[in-house]
């Protein structure tokens, strides 16, 4: 199945389309800025490690609904304890980069980068009101967000 015209132009182009006619959609907000040049790889490749260790830790929202015949507790929901070894390496991982960061930066990172939340929001949460400092204020501290965690991954060296 294809996706369609409507979905294909939202991504402003920010898809890859493979020899087998599969599409890969990479209009997340951490794509776009790395499509657009204004993060580098390094901090482009911190960013998809953060996003990877949040998912795999199992920390993102689900979908679903709710079971009315269910007594109490039990779902699938994992704020709780880990349901893996696996699942609880990958929030020890996820954990230490949050301390890496400190808490506004974590904060910033995982609203951007986990949740998608748009750059400018990430600005008005500072206070800054006009859209266009919004923004810039936003990608800055995404920018020194996404350098910080190259740093603790050890994709680019600690100064």
């Amino acid at each position: 199945m294809l996706p369609t015209p409507e979905r294909l132009n939202k991504t402003d182009g920010n898809f890859i389309q493979s020899a087998t006619n599969r599409f890969i959609m990479t209009d997340a907000p951490l794509d776009r800025l790395r499509n657009q040049n204004k993060i580098t790889q390094p901090q482009w490749e911190a960013g998809n490690k953060f996003r990877f260790l949040f998912y795999q830790a199992g920390l993102e929202g689900r979908f679903g609904s709710q079971d009315l015949n269910q007594i109490a507790g039990g779902g699938t929901t994992s704020y709780g304890m880990p349901v893996s070894e696996q699942q609880a390496y990958y929030r020890q991982q996820y954990r230490d980069s949050l301390r890496a960061l400190g808490l506004d930066l974590s904060s910033i990172l995982s609203d951007f980068v986990c949740r998608e939340t748009p750059i400018i929001e990430i600005g008005n949460k500072r206070e800054w009101k006009d859209k266009n400092q919004a923004r810039a204020v936003g990608l800055e501290l995404i920018k020194v967000g996404l350098s910080l965690l190259a740093q603790h991954f050890g994709i680019i060296k600690k100064m």
